[in-house]
């Protein structure tokens, strides 16, 4: 795969499925963190119990017409507005005994009818704000309307009083005028008094429908009122409900901080990104976890456990490294890393076992790491003489090798004492004729250097080896340290051949392979007769 191909790769739907895979429990985490606040909360607060009453605005009474008829039509809207008005809400203090809670007033739609809500922590509270409110409402219109027709009223009774004046005047007139001798006069008094009489009716009965519209209470906007009624249940709060109203809010919320964490996450987590890190250099080796239960101790899978799912990818990548020396043969490959912690030497000491075993002549193993060697560790040597003891001159290089009795074919050369200046050590010409000395048998030289990025010793030493491996580590090793160990390597023309990325996923298309019984990466290996035979008595104990 060429780089471009690698860079411009896209991320699909599986890739997005993997990153919420990996990590699934901070999406888990933060949905059940959402939903338990959002429930305590709502459990630690007091209820507040809910009612509405409702009423039916109607036109206003209109004095100038007719009894039974109404005045202009009036909207919902207008009249919530005087629902809250101050009047209103004075009269709601009264009732109320000085206060004078918020309510909601809302329309309901396609209709005349208003709803009018109120709360209260009391629920008898509840229903007599809304009730009180409507109660308001109705007095004030009233008292609008009373208001309205007490002038009218009043002007018919001037009118009513003054046809009566006349009547009287008349029957005085009359009383005192004899049809006998005044007959004419007579006629004309008693034709102006009915004339009177039939006046003062009309205004007698426009009296008496004033009277009576504001003696009943005619009430001018609202009518057909119902009223609101003691709530037997809080209306809130109601845990249960927000708590399922923030299971979807706790699953966003987590899934935007996966996604944050993977853009601030630089880690290599994948055989892709490693490519993409070393500009599409070959990934040589993807070795799953090895599930030690105690990581601080030095453990060799390919020992302890030859036909796990480990030990075959060691012998992936002992057949990657193999096929690398057909057409240019490898005497003598550093293995080294970006970092400390990132398993190196336990790449070297399981890929010189799987080497040995596969008939290479005189694999040499070299701990150059002369500041934290390890490699005696999980051979179980002793370091009190080694490499250092060589280029001191102390002791010849074949007094210093150690056989591996587990492996005949496999020899070691262990630190030896730690110097007070490795990298002055590892560049003397001394270090150059000591790894000469080592190749001569035609056998595979394998040194186990230090990090790049903390030292010099790394680069040092790749100038005298026949290849570079960089191992990584999945989660651990980042990006930016891979580039930069790369650019380093680069400017001392370091022959890089590949990288091995240690705690690969498993089991995630496109981002490893999965290592189950019998699957891990590039063409199954042939176990030699060593390893057959120990894979026979593994399995016959297993079986008792």
């Amino acid at each position: 795969m060429s780089e471009e191909a690698v860079a411009g790769r896209e991320l699909d739907l599986r890739d997005y499925l993997r990153v919420l895979w990996v990590r699934k429990w901070v999406v888990v985490v933060a949905t059940v963190v959402m939903v338990t606040v959002a429930y305590g909360f709502s459990a630690r607060q007091d209820p507040v119990y809910q009612a509405t009453a409702q009423f039916r605005v109607v036109p206003p009474v209109n004095p100038l017409v007719a009894e039974g008829s109404r005045g202009s039509q009036v909207s919902p809207e207008t009249e919530i507005e005087v629902l809250q008005s101050a009047p209103v809400v004075q009269r709601v203090r009264e009732k109320l005994g000085g206060t004078a809670p918020s309510i909601t007033a809302e329309s309901v739609s396609g209709t005349e009818f208003v709803k009018v809500t109120g709360e209260s922590r009391d629920p008898e509270s509840a229903a007599a704000i809304p009730n009180a409110y409507v109660d308001a409402y109705v007095d004030y219109r009233r008292q609008q309307t009373v208001d309205n027709l007490t002038p009218v009223r009043d002007q018919a009774q001037v009118r009513f009083d003054q046809v009566q004046n006349e009547i009287n005047d008349l029957t005085e007139q009359l009383n005192r005028t004899s049809p006998l001798t005044q007959p004419q006069t007579y006629n004309d008094l008693v034709d102006r008094r009915s004339a009177a009489l039939n006046r003062q009716g009309p205004i007698r009965t426009e009296i008496d429908r004033l009277d009576t519209q504001i003696n009943v209470g005619v009430t001018g906007g609202a009518s057909e009122g119902t009223p609101a009624e003691v709530p037997k249940e809080p209306s809130k709060p109601k845990p249960v409900r927000n708590g399922l109203l923030a299971l979807p809010v706790g699953l966003v919320f987590g899934i935007g901080l996966v996604f944050l964490f993977e853009y601030l996450d630089d880690s290599i987590k994948s055989k892709d990104d490693l490519q993409r890190a070393t500009g599409a250099l070959p990934v040589l080796g993807l070795i799953p976890t090895v599930p030690w239960r105690d990581r601080a101790q030095a453990h060799v899978v390919s020992l302890e456990n030859p036909t796990s799912p480990p030990s075959e990818a060691y012998r992936s990548l002992r057949t990657s490294i193999q096929f690398l020396g057909i057409d240019n043969p490898l005497h003598c490959v550093q293995i080294t890393s970006a970092s400390q912690g990132e398993g190196k030497t336990t790449t070297v000491t399981n890929l010189a076992l799987m080497l040995a075993r596969a008939g290479e002549r005189g694999v040499v193993v070299v701990d150059c790491d002369l500041r934290r060697p390890r490699l005696h560790e999980f051979f179980d040597l002793p370091n009190d003489i080694g490499f250092t003891s060589v280029l001191l001159g102390e002791v010849p290089v074949s007094a210093a090798l150690q056989r591996f009795d587990d492996e005949p074919g496999l020899s070691v050369l262990v630190s030896g004492p730690i110097p007070s200046d490795p990298s002055e050590l590892l560049a003397s010409r001394r270090t150059a004729e000591v790894l000469a000395s080592l190749r001569v048998d035609g056998g595979l030289v394998l040194l186990d250097t230090p990090p790049v990025l903390p030292v010099t010793d790394a680069l040092v030493v790749s100038k005298w080896v026949d290849a570079t491996l960089l191992v990584t580590s999945a989660g651990r090793t980042t990006r930016r340290q891979v580039q930069r160990t790369v650019e380093l390597l680069a400017q001392i023309d370091a022959p890089l051949v590949g990288t091995v990325l240690n705690q690969a996923p498993s089991g995630t298309s496109g981002y490893g392979y999965g290592y189950g019984s019998g699957s891990y990466y590039g063409p199954k290996p042939l176990l030699t007769p060593r390893e057959q035979a120990e894979s026979g008595q593994q399995k016959a104990r297993a079986a008792r």
